[in-house]
């Protein structure tokens, strides 16, 4: 809000306004990549301590590095994006940053990441109690639980 009440970037006359509202919105991208990375390592862990089978330990493992590098190169980018963290707002003005374009295809393929990396931890417990020797009503129960934890 204090960038678009200063101009959007339009002017530098109010510099010191939108380099706070720059530095807020950096903190917020990087703050939730942030913690989408402990919460997909976290998710990873539980279902580590609790799967046995080998082909279920890779695709956990695959999930958890997969998730881990595309978060932390994101974070990467969005801090160091226009160059010298210091000179955010002027590398903006001046169009120094990355492109919009490439902008917009990474934030789609950290959402597509993300989605994928979701729906593997969200049907883990279908493989997971296909073989057990509960009964119906209690794999159900069960898989509710499960699916609740990883949601």
């Amino acid at each position: 809000m204090i960038i678009v009440a200063h101009g959007g970037g339009t002017r530098r006359a109010h510099l010191v306004h939108i380099r706070v509202g720059i530095v807020w919105t950096v903190t917020a991208q990087v703050s939730y990549l942030t913690s989408l990375l402990f919460l997909k390592l976290s998710l990873g862990l539980f279902f580590l301590r609790v799967v046995q089978v080998k082909w279920q330990r890779r695709v956990i493992w695959a999930a958890m590095i997969l998730s881990t590098v595309v978060q932390t190169y994101h974070a990467i980018l969005i801090v160091f994006g226009c160059g010298n963290p210091m000179k955010y707002p002027e590398h903006i003005l001046a169009k120094k940053c990355i492109p919009r374009h490439i902008q917009v295809d990474l934030a789609y393929e950290q959402a597509a990441i993300t989605t994928f990396t979701d729906f593997i931890f969200a049907l883990m417990p279908i493989p997971l109690l296909w073989n057990t020797t509960l009964d119906r009503r209690a794999k159900l129960s069960v898989a509710f639980v499960l699916l609740l934890a990883t949601s």
